[in-house]
């Protein structure tokens, strides 16, 4: 397996290690070197949770330029939860492994679509997962194959209850940010930070409805996906 060197928003060097052939690479520079979720100019303490963690970059990059914060990282995959493992243990630092997908208040279980295959694009994205819970209709999912494995749900409510109240949320998962965000605790987190996107026909209105504490900006198109920063007023 490869290992590629990357730079956390804050400047620090990392090596990570990624599947070629896939979306890891792309992903982690994207989020690293690229700084996707405008992470430069923070700083951040107590608990943070990366919903949709992949294989660790953002989960990584924020404990080493963040020391002492507890990063808790919810991914659902598997193979992607292996990697943030070994890619944590390798640059010194700990990540908290939620080993699930995010739901509604109330929900215990979902489906996990994964193991995309069928098509070039499907198997580019093998490793990026998506839920029933989350709706999200993207066409190469419908028309690829697929594995479908059921996986623990955990609500917001779920997740502070564990581990606090977090500093920030970065959330990025297919579409799964709509049942989980549907949870009322969530007015009391002061800063989120992801990608929304347009599973089932929604929009950034359908996403800013959930969080009416918040102050919601948006980047990148209007139709989605597309970026998200909201900020408790």
């Amino acid at each position: 397996m490869p290992t590629g060197s990357f730079t956390t928003p804050h400047g620090a060097r990392i090596e990570l290690h990624y599947r070629a052939d896939t979306s890891d690479w792309n992903t982690l520079w994207s989020c690293l070197n690229e700084d996707e979720y405008g992470l430069r100019d923070r700083r951040f303490s107590g608990v943070a949770f990366d919903i949709g963690a992949h294989i660790g970059g953002v989960a990584v990059g924020l404990a080493v330029d963040n020391p002492g914060l507890l990063v808790v990282a919810v991914e659902p995959i598997p193979a992607n939860q292996r990697l943030i493992s070994r890619n944590a243990h390798d640059n010194g630092v700990e990540v908290e492994m939620v080993c699930g997908a995010v739901g509604a208040p109330g929900e215990r279980q979902t489906k996990l679509y994964h193991n995309f295959r069928g098509s070039e694009i499907a198997e580019h994205h093998a490793f990026i997962g998506s839920t029933e819970n989350g709706g999200n209709d993207d066409n190469w999912r419908q028309a690829s194959e697929h594995d479908t494995t059921p996986v623990a749900a955990f609500s917001y409510s779920n997740l502070a209850a564990l581990y606090g109240r977090p500093s920030v949320i970065k959330i990025d998962c297919e579409g799964g940010e709509y049942p989980f965000l549907s949870d009322p605790a969530v007015a009391n987190v002061p800063l989120l930070i992801g990608e929304w996107h347009n599973a089932g026909g929604r929009t950034r209105d359908d996403l800013a409805a959930l969080l009416p504490a918040h102050d919601v900006t948006f980047s990148g198109p209007v139709e989605g996906p597309g970026g998200f920063v909201a900020v408790r007023r």
